[in-house]
């Protein structure tokens, strides 16, 4: 269907029949007339005149042949496809080439100038195509699917009169582009994703006003992406107080979660109180009128705000005043949970209400991740009112927190009911990592039940985890108690793959044998320089860890003395209990080193003992026979990526 693909064929080449060739010319013979009086040596305004006849004629022959050459089209087997069956071509192609930056024919089989506006404007028999605005260039704008529409003027009709193909709406090509867009899915249920922060120019031509394209055309929206700040995103929102019968899913987000004063104010008639197919809520830097009746049969609901400055909040005698944010109570948190009994995914950041004495408790049966930021006290008040499937995922992000509360024991209970909950198929969990980060002050603790021995070395799984607990750690009360007590509280008797880098609370030779009678199963260990001056004399005994095969170290210097009693430094210990657990025949088949010190002698050590051992993000697999042959100075700092 090229436009210039005929050309070629045996046919074509033919010179045209005499009757044809003698009707043409008769035709064309007076035209021809018409121009003997011009003359190709006037003056220049006189050129251009005549230049300007000769191009009226050219055009009007250009329009024949056009509608020459879709005649012809017609005979070709492409042509004798159903319309139904085309659309059905064009939607996989869709699927598959959006508009990415390509540029398009400038011609068709038909022969139109899709770069001139006012050229195709006037051809009544087709339908006003976009134009490429002349700021672009070749290599700057591309159709994509969309350049079926300039193969044969069938094509043309056939993608123009099927709404569906025009669904997603593409704004990076500009205002016309959009708008041309929107008016072709007619009345098909469109998705609208749109950033407000970064709109390229990509023409001098004005840009797309989307508060008038959202009041003309949210009534067959399906879905709605809008962010940006709060100049570009307001105007938008403020347009969103039409019905809005077929959307399903609407997501707002303000990029900056800095200025808790600044947030996005919806209306409160949004969308007129009438979306009847929404499902899926996710608002980010909004302030929310809760009362809306919108709340109801969600399976999708996250709501964030900024954190309130400073940090915990201010009395709550004062916060009605200050608060620019409204934050519903608990009860009418709760009220509102309970008319989305399909909810499968919850996330509430920064909005969370204070506790109150309500004793009633909400059903979520088909909840399947829970997410939670605030105070630990507000986080612990909704979990407990909350009845939640045992295979629902949990992650509670606590900035700061007081651990004399009562609040970290309540917690605790919550959890181990939680992940022992009867009746629900439970996947076991199989890792855990807990991690102390010196630049954030925050202590991490997060359990997976996907098996990490796919990813080394990092020690967690690529997934996202079925627990994640995030807290403040200004208070060493924390760091030193909440691990334990949570590994105390969790079912890990399948637990594989180990983590602690938690420098600040090492644990005690006979607390590692306490956990190694938790986790019986774990083969993969990962310590830092303090754990790792406990952990390896305790592993010394044949009945900790018994199924151990990855032991890694990071961030050790095994030639410092120990500053927590034991009597030798680690360049002794390491290689004593390597040796140990060979000859006992429970051997560490692996052994891990990231940012450590070593020496060239103790590192042979490891070799002679061990099967593999793994430099550096697995950089330098180090074995018996390579190892003498490595760069390696004899005393070296490594960092781990």
């Amino acid at each position: 269907m090229n436009s210039r693909s005929h050309s070629h064929s045996s046919d074509s080449v033919l010179l045209p029949s005499a009757g044809v060739q003698a009707y043409w010319l008769a035709k064309a013979t007076p035209r021809f007339s018409l121009l003997d009086h011009l003359s190709t040596r006037g003056n220049p305004q006189e050129l251009t005149t005549a230049r300007r006849a000769i191009d009226d004629e050219l055009s009007a022959l250009h329009a024949i042949v056009c509608r020459m050459r879709s005649r012809r089209n017609d005979f070709s087997l492409i042509a004798r496809l159903p319309p139904e069956i085309l659309s059905c071509v064009f939607t996989l192609h869709a699927a598959n080439q959006p508009p990415l930056g390509r540029d398009p024919p400038v011609y068709h089989s038909d022969g139109y100038d899709y770069r001139d506006r006012d050229r195709d404007r006037h051809n009544a028999d087709d339908l006003h195509p976009p134009f490429v605005p002349s700021s672009l260039t070749r290599a700057q704008l591309g159709l994509g699917w969309i350049t079926v529409t300039h193969v044969c003027r069938h094509w043309r009709l056939v993608a123009l009169s099927n709404p569906n193909l025009w669904r997603t709406i593409v704004f990076d090509l500009g205002a016309e582009w959009a708008e041309e867009m929107l008016a072709r899915s007619k009345a098909a249920p469109i998705c609208y994703r749109r950033s407000l922060s970064f709109q390229p120019r990509v023409s001098r031509e004005r840009a797309l006003d989307d508060e008038v394209a959202l009041r003309t055309h949210l009534s067959h929206v399906q879905r709605l992406a809008l962010s940006g700040n709060a100049d570009f995103l307001a105007p938008a929102v403020r347009a969103l107080t039409t019905p809005a019968p077929h959307l399903e899913s609407l997501e707002l987000f303000w990029n900056d979660l800095q200025a808790r004063d600044a947030c996005v104010s919806l209306p409160s008639d949004l969308f007129s109180r009438q979306a009847p197919k929404l499902r899926h809520v996710a608002l980010v830097g909004c302030s929310v009128p809760w009362e809306l009746p919108l709340f109801r049969d969600l399976t999708h609901l996250e709501v964030r705000i900024p954190p309130p400055v400073p940090f915990p909040r201010i009395a709550p005698e004062s916060a009605a005043d200050t608060d620019p944010l409204v934050v519903p109570s608990l009860d009418r948190l709760l009220s509102i949970l309970e008319a989305m009994s399909p909810l499968q995914v919850l996330i509430l950041g920064n909005c969370l209400p204070r506790p109150d004495v309500t004793s009633r408790t909400v059903p979520l049966t088909h909840l399947t991740k829970l997410s939670l930021e605030g105070s630990l006290p507000e986080s612990v008040a909704i979990l407990k009112r909350l009845a939640l499937p045992g295979s629902a995922s949990l992650t509670l992000r606590c900035p700061d927190h007081n651990p004399l509360d009562g609040s970290i024991v309540a917690l605790i209970s919550l959890l181990s009911t939680h992940f022992r909950s009867a009746g629900t198929p439970i996947r076991p969990l199989s890792t855990l990592s807990i991690d102390r980060t010196d630049y954030t002050l925050t202590l991490t603790i997060a359990a997976w039940d996907t098996d990490i021995s796919q990813h080394h070395p990092r020690f967690t799984p690529f997934t996202p985890p079925r627990l994640h607990l995030t807290f403040g750690c200004r208070h060493k009360a924390l760091i030193e108690s909440l691990p334990l007590q949570l590994l105390k509280a969790l079912p890990l008797g399948k637990l594989s793959a180990l983590s602690t880098t938690c420098s600040e609370a090492p644990w005690t030779p006979a607390e590692w044998t306490e956990v190694s009678s938790l986790c019986p199963e774990v083969a993969h260990v990962c310590v830092d320089a303090t754990g790792a001056f406990t952990l390896a004399p305790t592993l010394m005994r044949n009945t900790v860890f018994p199924a151990l095969v990855n032991l890694a170290f990071k961030s050790v210097n095994f030639f410092a003395p120990s500053w927590l009693g034991e009597p030798q430094p680690l360049c002794v210990t390491v290689p004593e209990l390597l040796g140990a657990r060979r000859d006992a025949g429970i051997p560490i088949r692996r052994l891990e080193i990231a940012a450590c010190v070593v020496e060239h002698t103790l590192m042979q050590s490891f070799v002679s003992v061990v099967d593999d051992v793994i430099w550096d993000n697995d950089r330098d697999n180090v074995s018996d026979t390579q190892w003498l042959d490595s760069p390696i100075s004899d005393l070296e700092w490594e960092w781990f990526e």
